[in-house]
């Protein structure tokens, strides 16, 4: 485990080689990311928050796969495949067992307004694999209110998840627009359990499509098949 600093002139962002999962990010000396840490729930129980993490093979609960919840991807050591000072390769081979034939690579790259990130994914094996990816960001605000598409969200209602389709939004936060754009991942959850000063506007393939499909189905990736997802953020 170790942690890797992309820097632009006027952008900051750490990325934990476990998970992959981004830690913090600053544009114009002001976080745009809820900075990761563990925060405590009303039951006491210890709860990893903030910054934005993949999730692979899958968003929401495993289902009949048996995978936990948002799979794999953010819990494992990825391997650093290209590195410079605003651009991080990564690579995950060593998955779960059922598993074992998928190959993902993280693109991460930083500008001085922008921070994009690539998912590949590519079937080694000779049986089909199902995926229906995401990525989990918790954008940060000191304060309400918070306005998605010019529509104000009510934080206090989105515990349960509220599911929109689209290919972009317009997150306006602490004074800031923050411009979401996807490829490959229409399917938009909106959540907080203000636990802390954090909303999350998670891209995903399918949504909870392990267990339903309320809003689709997931991806077979066919013997040596690759795709690739897409999540940008801009400010």
């Amino acid at each position: 485990m170790s942690e890797i600093t992309l820097t632009s002139s006027q952008a900051i962002a750490t990325i934990d080689t476990k998970g992959a999962w981004i830690t913090t990010l600053l544009g114009n000396g002001s976080d745009i990311l809820f900075s990761r840490r563990q925060l405590m729930n009303t039951d006491g129980q210890q709860k990893l928050r903030g910054g934005c993490h993949v999730c692979l093979p899958h968003f929401g609960p495993g289902g009949e796969s048996g995978l936990a919840q948002h799979g794999f991807g953010r819990e494992l050591e990825w391997e650093v495949e290209n590195q410079t000072d605003t651009l991080l390769e990564l690579r995950l081979t060593n998955t779960h067992p059922m598993y074992a034939p998928l190959v993902a690579k993280l693109l991460y790259l930083l500008t001085d307004n922008e921070l994009s990130m690539q998912l590949t994914l590519e079937n080694t094996g000779s049986q089909s694999l199902p995926v229906a990816p995401a990525f989990h960001p918790y954008f940060a605000h000191a304060a309400e209110p918070v306005q998605l598409n010019g529509a104000q969200l009510s934080l206090e209602t989105l515990a349960g998840t509220e599911f929109t389709t689209a290919t972009d939004h317009a997150l306006e936060i602490q004074g800031k627009i923050v411009r979401l754009a996807s490829v490959n991942l229409p399917v938009w959850a909106v959540w907080t359990d203000q636990l802390g000063e954090y909303v999350c506007v998670e891209p995903s393939h399918s949504g909870n499509s392990f267990i339903d499909s309320l809003h689709g189905v997931p991806d077979e990736l066919e013997q040596g098949q690759l795709k690739s997802y897409r999540f940008a953020l801009s400010w």
